[in-house]
């Protein structure tokens, strides 16, 4: 039997990511669970339903929150057709939505003004797997 893990660059994308948003002030809620090994290892979520909820503080707004949907993607991950489903009801809803790695939620959080431009380039040891 093969013992060696699979990488896991998704999971590793994610931590940064909650690590990052936690840092700057966000309450993150993380959706899925964690089970045995040996355990069934779905989610037993809705398929398409997103991997962060994010209430995010606004650099415009002191005092005010926006809930932000995020999809984690390892590099080259491509949303499944569910996936692609929800963003498109989030994006229909004016529900901020964002999908990818650590860089494409760096962006998306700048432009959204829930995250300073003059942080977006720092790359630490402590916030990047």
């Amino acid at each position: 039997m093969n013992t060696k893990r699979r990488r896991q660059p998704e999971k590793a994308e994610q931590a940064a990511i909650v690590k990052l948003l936690r840092l700057l002030g966000a309450e993150v809620y993380v959706i899925g669970t964690h089970r045995r090994a040996g355990d069934y290892q779905g989610t037993n979520q809705t398929p398409g339903m997103v991997d962060l909820w994010a209430f995010c503080k606004r650099l415009d707004l002191i005092g005010r929150r926006s809930l932000v949907a995020i999809e984690v993607k390892a590099p080259a991950g491509r949303l499944s057709e569910p996936q692609e489903r929800f963003r498109d009801m989030c994006q229909a809803s004016d529900m901020l939505y964002v999908s990818g790695g650590y860089q494409q939620v760096v962006d998306y959080l700048v432009a959204q003004q829930l995250m300073p431009t003059s942080l977006a380039g720092q790359r630490t040891a402590s916030s990047r797997p």
